[in-house]
This record gives C-alpha cells, sequence and structure tokens, in this order.
C-alpha cells in the first residue's frame, strides 16, 4: 500500500521508545572518489560528495550511494541518488526487533529530476514463523530543504511475535536527462523506528481544538484557549512544560517531529507538531 507522505497522523502513547537507524550516518564503512564528483558538486550543489558504503547498511551499488557534509545535524548525511543517467540508487538495514514499530521518522530532501518524480521507503516486517506482518511504501517529492518526515505503521497483520524490520530508501523513478549522470538526489539524516509498548491511541479522543500554523517554525495559535502543555520528543522525553498558555504559545525546538499535550477543561488532547 503507497501512502503520500503525511505529518499530522496519529498520536503514539507514551509507553514507547525509539532505535536509531544510523547513529547519524557519522560511521561509514569505506568511502572512495565520487565517479561524478564534478557533477554532484556543481550542478546538484552537494558539498564534499564521496561514494561509499554506511555501517550496518547495504547497497546495490557504492556509486548510488553518497556521503556528504550537507547534513541536518552531525557532520554528514546519505544521499541515494540515481547514477550512470539510469540506475537507481537503493541501500537498506535489517534490524532484530522485539516489538512491532508503530512509526518510522527522520528528516529528508528530495532533489528530483522533475516535478512528478518520488523516492520510496519501503518497510518490511516479519514475524517469527518469517512471515509478512507489516508491508508498506511511503514516497518523497521534491523538497529542497531538510524537512521532517513521520510515518505511521499499520497493526501488524500477524499474532506471532516480530523478528525482522527492513527498511529500504530507493532514488527516483525516472532517468536523469540526456546531459545529467546523476539525479534524483533523496537525502536522509536522522532516522529513527518508534516502538509502542502500549497501544496506540488511535481512536481515544476526538480532538476538537485546531492548532494552527502546523508545520511551524516559532508560533503556533489554539482555536481554544489551553490551560497548560507539554511536548514530547520522538523518543518520549519532555522537552517542554507550561501551565499558561492561553491561545497562543511562541516557542525555540529544533526542527522535527513532537507530540503536544494539550491540557484543556475537558481533559487532555494530543496533536503531533511539525516544526521547521
Amino acid at each position: 500500500m503507497k501512502q503520500i507522505i503525511v505529518l499530522m497522523l496519529t498520536a503514539v502513547s507514551f509507553g514507547s521508545y525509539a532505535q536509531l537507524l544510523n547513529g547519524g550516518f557519522e560511521n561509514w564503512n569505506n568511502l572512495i572518489a565520487h565517479a561524478y564528483d564534478v557533477e554532484m558538486a556543481d550542478s546538484h550543489l552537494v558539498s564534499n560528495p564521496y561514494n561509499g558504503s554506511v555501517n550496518n547498511w547495504i547497497e546495490d551499488s557504492e556509486i548510488g550511494i553518497c556521503q556528504t557534509t550537507d547534513g541536518f545535524e552531525g557532520n554528514y548525511a546519505m544521499i541515494v541518488q540515481n547514477w550512470y543517467s539510469y540506475v537507481k540508487g537503493r541501500t537498506e538495514q535489517t534490524i532484530t526487533i522485539n516489538d512491532y514499530p508503530a512509526e518510522i521518522s527522520g528528516m529528508y530532501r528530495y532533489r528530483a529530476v522533475s516535478q512528478g518524480d518520488e523516492g520510496q521507503l519501503e518497510v518490511l516486517v516479519t514475524d517469527i514463523l518469517g512471515d509478512t506482518a507489516i508491508h508498506e511504501v511511503f514516497v518523497f517529492t521534491g523538497q529542497e530543504e531538510w524537512a521532517a518526515f513521520s510515518f505511521p505503521l499499520p497493526a501488524p497483520q500477524s499474532t506471532a511475535s516480530p523478528a525482522n524490520m527492513t527498511v529500504r530508501f530507493t532514488s527516483g523513478l525516472n532517468n536523469c536527462d540526456g546531459v545529467m549522470m546523476t539525479c534524483n538526489l533523496l537525502y536522509l539524516d536522522a532516522l529513527e523506528v518508534g516502538f509502542s509498548t502500549a497501544s496506540t491511541m488511535e481512536n481515544s479522543f476526538i480532538s476538537n481544538i485546531t492548532m494552527y500554523p502546523n508545520p511551524a517554525e516559532n508560533l503556533v495559535k489554539f482555536s481554544e484557549q489551553i490551560d497548560g502543555l507539554v511536548i514530547h520528543d520522538l523518543r518520549g522525553r519532555e522537552v517542554y512544560r507550561s501551565e499558561l498558555v492561553g491561545k497562543e504559545f511562541s516557542f525555540n525546538l529544533p526542527a522535527g517531529v513532537y507530540i503536544a499535550t494539550l491540557q484543556t477543561e475537558n481533559g487532555e488532547q494530543l496533536q503531533r507538531l511539525k516544526v521547521r
């Protein structure tokens, strides 16, 4: 089932934890001179492009993977790109899991060869019997600046315990034009898988409060009075708390996706807040 990127989605209970998929892409098995370093640097404005392979990831070809200092955090990010004008870049990681995943999130940029092109994220989860429990495909469309993504994963179609989760990224679907030898650059950084040890609060409440704008930069407004506000990151860590909010809230938070607990006279409501 293919899903378009959506950032206002179901909130996960705070009996949850996250697992980094990459350690920030700081560690690479090997680096080689990029076959198209001039084009990557001059045409695509990639800083310090090097082909290579990332620790704990498997790629179809090192030439379809690029290390760059154009990262969102830390020193490096990974780029998955088409190469030799038509060959898709593809990389994947498989991890052993004890709980079924609830979502996958991170930061991305996508420089597509055409407006209608898209990069892909495929998530495959198998149970201890080797059967497919979750199989989802998500897409990335053009995005020049770093942006947060957060994809919820459906409930597993299995009653057996989980065993493995494979996360696979693929560059664009179209070929490069007649001049370019590289294109469809999917930048990735700060990847995490979120696991819920409690049930997902998918329909446990109906939120009748509008929080806008969302995504936001440093200010959000509410459609009605808020008595208190608590904000957690996707690792469940509290990053903000206030008992005096009103109908407007200004903040200074790093770009990313957060869970906001709105405290009202009618109880608590959860909203997902994206900061850009």
